[in-house]
């Protein structure tokens, strides 16, 4: 090397040792840059923005590990039916094991070419470790029907329960299938209903009948008439819509089944009308 080659070469060590905090004599043996590219980059982008200042970045040394402090288990933000429930709070924080791993990545834009720092894009590659972005939760799932406050209200679960129909039928389609069935019943009950409520019933259960275990036989009566024209909806459309493994087969064998229980269906509408289950003639 030239002489003023050595002195110059000399002059950039010491501005390296002095950068670096670290002993002229040292700089010829691997250090940590101290602070390194990746911390001024952190504070840079930290101090750019008031909200960004208020987040921890903890630097990792290790390609991969393990998350450090308290994360959480899903996004804060949901939807909630209040005219079925109350929203809920609930505890977002979690401790669960969720590591990190960073992976190389190239960033071809003029910045990062200029930096061409191995520092800068593990800083970057950092930020982009966790690949699982968080999802909002989903719209709550209708549970009942609420027609009103003469009428009872319709669980979808109790529906499900009482004429066994099984997981293959999503909860929208049985949604879909007993409000359709709540309106049937409804509109034959419609000026039964006019006449109750002038008479001063408020509720079906309020009009006077027989109770059992302490349940009106009439909500009974129009509970099983839902259940039976919901599950005779089901059963046309969904060949395995019944979990007792007794459903028929077929076209022929569905109608059947369906028509069945549009009876029950009737014959629940007309107890409660108090008719007569069949109108026959003599010839």
């Amino acid at each position: 090397m030239r002489n003023e080659s050595r002195i110059a070469f000399n002059h950039y060590l010491a501005r390296v040792a002095a950068l670096s905090a670290v002993a002229v004599g040292d700089t010829d043996k691997t250090f940590s840059v101290a602070p390194s590219v990746q911390q001024k980059l952190e504070t840079a982008m930290q101090e750019s923005s008031s909200f960004l200042g208020q987040i921890n970045i903890v630097p990792v040394d290790e390609q991969q590990g393990q998350k450090l402090g308290l994360s959480l288990s899903g996004p804060a933000a949901g939807r909630t039916n209040t005219a079925n429930k109350a929203r809920q709070t609930r505890d977002l924080t979690s401790m669960t094991d969720r590591g990190y791993h960073c992976h190389h990545t190239d960033y071809d834009s003029p910045f990062g070419t200029e930096l061409k720092g191995s520092a800068y894009e593990l800083m970057l590659a950092k930020l982009a470790t966790d690949k699982r972005a968080l999802k909002p939760a989903a719209p709550p799932l209708q549970t009942s029907l609420d027609a009103g406050p003469f009428w009872p209200v319709i669980s979808l679960e109790l529906v499900r329960t009482n004429v066994a129909v099984d997981g293959s039928v999503t909860t929208q389609r049985l949604e879909h299938a007993a409000t359709a069935a709540l309106g049937n019943v409804i509109d034959q009950l419609a000026a039964w209903a006019a006449e109750q409520q002038a008479n001063g019933c408020a509720t079906l259960a309020s009009v006077p009948a027989v109770h059992i275990n302490g349940k009106s036989l009439q909500v009974v009566r129009f509970e099983r008439a839902v259940y039976a024209y919901a599950k005779a909806d089901l059963a046309e459309r969904y060949a395995d819509a019944d979990a007792t493994g007794r459903a028929e087969r077929g076209e022929d064998g569905r109608r059947v089944q369906a028509d069945e229980y549009r009876r029950d269906a009737l014959h629940a509408v007309r107890d409660i009308l108090g008719q007569p289950r069949m109108t026959s003639e003599l010839i």
